[in-house]
């Protein structure tokens, strides 16, 4: 969801770096793709808080980091270009969708119903579902079989490094679209284009 169909990427860091701040740590712009993007909140505060050796308690940063992103999205989220569009071929086409991400789930229903893409989406696999997050293939098995389709024959979406290992290691089919990490990072990654549209469906199953 994040860094595919949701453009919030710089408010998740913004969150992060704000509340890190507030507890005396400085947060990098480098620190922050290798630890947070594409994995979920816990799995990056606990990673990087044991490299930094950051003895705050955890849950208090992630309730506060919680917080912070709520007051900064409120009115400022936006979509990536051909979302509506890949969304809707999808569908015309009989395929079936899901969301797999590694935000919150209220986080991901609030952000989805802000562009108006919840009603699409009745699939969905947060971060709070899983108990091993991406680049472990737990979250993308799951969202296979609430959709009631074969891994094989899944096609993934993705943005992140840790998401694209994640495709690979369940056996799916993965698109890499390179708006959060430059396309040579997605060496994981079955195909890579530069953005998503109603002709990329056609492409991917016809």
């Amino acid at each position: 969801m994040n860094g595919v169909l949701v453009d919030d990427e710089h408010i998740q860091e913004e969150a992060f770096r704000s509340v890190l701040a507030s507890i005396g740590v400085v947060l990098t712009a480098d620190d922050f793709t290798k630890y947070f993007i594409g994995k979920t909140d816990a799995k990056g505060i606990y990673d990087y808080f044991a490299v930094n050796k950051i003895t705050d308690d955890q849950l208090v940063i992630l309730g506060l980091k919680h917080d912070a992103y709520k007051d900064l999205i409120t009115g400022s989220i936006k979509g990536y270009a051909g979302v509506n569009e890949f969304i809707d071929r999808a569908l015309e086409r009989g395929l079936e969708i899901a969301i797999v991400t590694s935000t919150a789930r209220d986080e991901a229903e609030s952000n989805l119903s802000s562009l108006q893409l919840l009603n699409y989406f009745n699939k969905i696999v947060t971060g709070d579902d899983v108990t091993n997050g991406k680049p472990d293939p737990e979250g993308y098995l799951k969202g296979a079989s609430l959709v009631g389709v074969k891994p094989a024959e899944c096609i993934v979406i993705e943005d992140a490094p840790s998401g694209l290992a994640a495709a690979k290691a369940a056996g799916m089919f993965s698109v890499g679209v390179p708006n959060t990490h430059p396309a040579e990072m997605l060496t994981d990654a079955s195909r890579i284009v530069n953005e998503l549209s109603a002709n990329l469906v056609d492409e991917l199953i016809d």
